[in-house]
């Protein structure tokens, strides 16, 4: 039986977190998984839970085709099969000063992957937890690492000051910048609150065109929003 619940002491570190995900989605617990989730996570579920046909679904972002959702199926049974560890340090980026990712890359060795695939469980700080967010299959994730996340929660803290000091230095001197802020303020709310948040439907979960989007526009999101700032 796979433990989980609230106040887990499990939920402090993202390995840890990470790794009971992914047991939690092996065992088809999505209940479990619930428990762990994010509030973004626990309002698409509540919102959508009666209209989608597979339930894991429910918890990864965005249009993901059926092919896809069983992609991460395997992946997490190829992880259960190597006894439930995750090799790879988690990763850090931070969105604002209220939103810290993790990321924790897992190897997706007999899960049916392309080769060169990582699987990435990706995690919300809460407080003093970790909630589970998303599962994301990426084929470039050894150059996106290296790019804006961090090794730290305070090196991705750091590196975020950076960007906001950077950006304040741009709209001084840009006529336009309280433009640009007011907008700007909009494009962090909608990644901080939307970035995982896009449900599927029973239209769009065989739309792999639409999945192939989805999947830039993931990662694209990340860069847009900390390089405006």
């Amino acid at each position: 039986m796979v433990a989980h619940g609230p106040g887990n002491k499990f939920h402090s570190q993202p390995a840890d977190v990470a790794a009971l995900s992914l047991a939690l989605i092996d065992a088809g617990d999505y209940l479990g998984l619930q428990t762990l989730a994010s509030v973004y996570v626990v309002e698409r579920v509540l919102a959508l839970g009666g209209s989608i046909g597979d339930e894991l679904a429910l918890f990864l972002w965005g249009a993901r085709a059926p092919a896809e959702v069983e992609e991460v199926r395997l992946a997490a049974a190829a992880v259960a099969r190597r006894g439930g560890q995750l090799a790879r340090r988690p990763r850090f980026r931070r969105l604002d000063a209220d939103t810290l990712h993790a990321a924790v890359p897992f190897a997706l060795a007999g899960a049916g992957a392309g080769a060169g695939s990582t699987g990435l469980v990706v995690l919300l700080k809460a407080t003093d937890q970790w909630c589970y967010h998303d599962i994301r299959i990426v084929a470039d994730w050894d150059k996106i690492e290296k790019t804006k996340w961090c090794d730290s929660p305070e090196q991705a803290l750091a590196a975020w000051e950076r960007e906001q000091q950077a950006g304040e230095t741009r709209s001084v001197a840009t006529a336009s910048g309280e433009d640009q802020a007011y907008w700007d303020s909009y494009l962090v709310a909608d990644v901080k609150q939307g970035l995982f948040e896009q449900a599927p439907s029973k239209d769009n979960l065989n739309d792999k065109e639409d999945s192939d989007d989805d999947d830039d526009d993931y990662w694209n999101s990340y860069d847009n929003s900390a390089s405006r700032f």
